[in-house]
């Protein structure tokens, strides 16, 4: 049986869009992948995201931000997979780089930042950690 990890993929799709050092891509839409680039945009790890229809179906027109050449985002590490979840409560979550990054997690109050779960005070699941 195959397993797709289409927010692996939407991940990666930034990550390679960064290092190749585009000003814009385009990602298949999700309702998740359109809150994950949310919590990015209010980050301040992209400069703007819409939707846009294209022929193929709705896409996430994602616009890229750099600060003097250089990429905002320099790494997206996913930390829950498809074969191994992983889950913490609120005083528990991690801090990226001693607070210089984020952390994205999946609440019962919606996808937000790791700082702000812990201001909720709500634990769920770890999507991924950027820096």
């Amino acid at each position: 049986m195959a397993i797709h990890d289409s927010l692996g993929d939407f991940l990666t799709q930034i990550r390679n869009a960064y290092n190749a050092k585009l000003p814009s891509c385009l990602a298949k839409h999700s309702r998740l992948k359109e809150n994950v680039a949310l919590v990015l945009f209010k980050s301040g790890y992209l400069r703007a995201y819409s939707r846009v229809a294209t022929p193929k179906g709705i896409c996430l027109d994602l616009q890229l931000k750099y600060v003097d050449g250089q990429p905002a985002l320099s790494s997206v590490t996913r930390v829950s997979k498809p074969g191994c979840r992983s889950y913490s409560g609120h005083d528990e979550l991690p801090k990226v780089l001693n607070g210089m990054g984020i952390s994205i997690v999946s609440t019962s109050k919606g996808i937000v930042s790791g700082a702000e779960a812990r201001k909720m005070k709500v634990g769920g699941e770890v999507i991924c950690t950027v820096y």
